[in-house]
């Protein structure tokens, strides 16, 4: 599959060197970007064309599909014209920035019978499965769940980054990153039922919100607290707590192949269990994922019905902050 990579920033480079890893099945054939010094760097990094323009990229009938690693907003938009052109669309999470936006993406990559995945790539960790085991065979009742997704990320960018903006980032990290906690959580315990949330910006000096915290109710009884900071050191931290064990997912940096997350179990008689967990190059998966389903072989690993429900948590969690906390029901209603 001949696909474009349209934004050529830091995450669209890194997108398309996931191409190049994978076991075939994508192929970049060209980037796109407004901005000729991108454009330049990324023909001389990966020996191909770049276009200016969005429309250069649907144009083109070489051109088979789209990764889209540009700002939240043109999210929905530039997927519609996409699947209007035809071409099979891979796109960045979030989705979108609404949950309506989300839906007429979905509706339009159906009308025009083309796939649709999103990179929510941090479910195809290990970890998720070893989570699951951990719950059915271990955890007994579950009681709550805490997680931490937080970087430095937000003091390193410069006023006028569209990843400064409230307008895109709402919540600053958790927009970027408190949506792949999202995502995990609705892999492992379902759907939500309300939220609450409050926001704060303590330690950046452009607009954006740096400190994002939730509480999560979801259908089944089950809580769970969301922390999300986005000027403070690296923290991933995901723990389960049961009436019979408890069991956390810690990683203190990045994870890389030799650099791995810890997962431990400690049970209520007091014993510890540690789990091994193997290294997945989560991108260049998800990518040969998306191929396979683009060919009738598969299906996404994320798919646009499970990432706009993220996105349904996501707009809840936005619009408790904005009523300074007040409960928030998630609304699924279509998905």
């Amino acid at each position: 599959m001949r696909v474009a990579v349209v934004g050529l920033g830091w995450w669209g480079c890194e997108m398309a060197a996931a191409a190049g890893r994978t076991a075939g099945g994508v192929t970049v054939s060209c980037g796109c970007s407004p901005v000729e010094a991108e454009r330049a760097r990324f023909s001389e990094r990966f020996g191909v064309p770049a276009l200016a323009t969005f429309e250069a990229v649907l144009a083109d009938p070489s051109i088979e599909a789209v990764i889209l690693a540009t700002p939240h907003s043109l999210h929905a938009g530039q997927v519609i014209a996409a699947a209007a052109a035809g071409k099979h669309v891979f796109v960045e999470k979030p989705l979108a920035l609404a949950v309506a936006d989300a839906k007429a993406a979905i509706a339009a990559c159906l009308r025009n019978r083309v796939v649709l995945a999103v990179g929510h790539n941090r479910r195809l960790l290990p970890q998720v499965e070893t989570l699951r085991r951990c719950i059915a065979a271990d955890c007994g009742p579950l009681l709550h769940v805490e997680a931490n997704f937080s970087t430095p990320e937000a003091l390193a960018l410069p006023a006028g980054h569209w990843r400064a903006s409230r307008r895109e980032c709402p919540g600053g990290a958790m927009t970027v990153l408190g949506v792949h906690v999202i995502d995990w959580m609705h892999a492992l315990f379902g759907p939500m039922e309300r939220v609450t949330a409050q926001f704060a910006r303590r330690a950046v000096a452009t607009e954006l919100d740096d400190r994002a915290t939730a509480t999560l109710v979801f259908q089944s009884g089950l809580t769970a607290t969301l922390v999300t900071l986005y000027a403070s050191p690296y923290c991933n931290t995901f723990t389960i707590h049961g009436r019979d064990a408890t069991v956390s997912v810690v990683a203190a940096a990045p994870e890389t192949e030799t650099l791995r997350p810890k997962v431990i179990m400690q049970r209520r008689d007091g014993s510890i269990s540690k789990f091994p967990l193997p290294y997945v190059d989560t991108l260049a998966r998800q990518l040969e994922r998306w191929a396979a389903a683009s060919a009738g072989a598969a299906t996404p690993a994320v798919g646009g019905i499970e990432a706009a429900r993220n996105i349904a948590v996501l707009e809840a969690i936005v619009c408790s902050a904005a009523m300074a906390g007040a409960p928030t029901l998630v609304d699924y209603a279509g998905l």
